[in-house]
């Protein structure tokens, strides 16, 4: 069985060989939305053989893992945005109590998570470091 993502369609094909064209051809045996979680109603499955259900499965395996790899590099991607989106925010207007400890409680979290897989919080910089300008040539005293 070949499986073809065509346009939003996922499409199942069955290959046989005709001897009379002496070739094989492909026929579409199932088709169902590319964005649907791949369940296949009771009559899509019973048109699929042992093989080919086997073969769907590890194949809709394999699509929701890279689904959820994208998904998690994508949140890594996009997490200091989303940080300075929230920084404006709260800024920008008030926040109740229940939901600032929402906010230290994940803050906590991220904190505990980063500690453990080895990275470690920069060192602030010190105010000598912070009062220096790069741009400024010492001068010769």
């Amino acid at each position: 069985m070949q499986i073809r993502i065509q346009s939003n369609k996922v499409q199942l094909i069955r290959s046989s060989y005709d001897s009379t064209l002496k070739r094989s051809t492909g026929r579409v045996i199932v088709s169902f939305s590319k964005w649907s979680d791949g369940r296949l109603s009771d009559e899509q499955r019973a048109l699929l053989s042992d093989d080919e259900k086997s073969t769907l499965d590890k194949w809709l395996s394999a699509q929701r893992i890279k689904r959820e790899q994208t998904s998690m590099e994508l949140a890594i991607r996009l997490a200091d945005w989303q940080l300075s989106e929230l920084v404006n925010a709260i800024q920008a207007g008030s926040v109740s109590a229940d939901q600032a400890n929402a906010i230290w409680s994940g803050m906590a979290k991220i904190h505990k998570k980063l500690r453990a897989v080895g990275h470690r919080r920069p060192k602030s910089k010190s105010v000598a470091d912070r009062a220096r300008n790069p741009a400024q040539v010492e001068l010769p005293i």
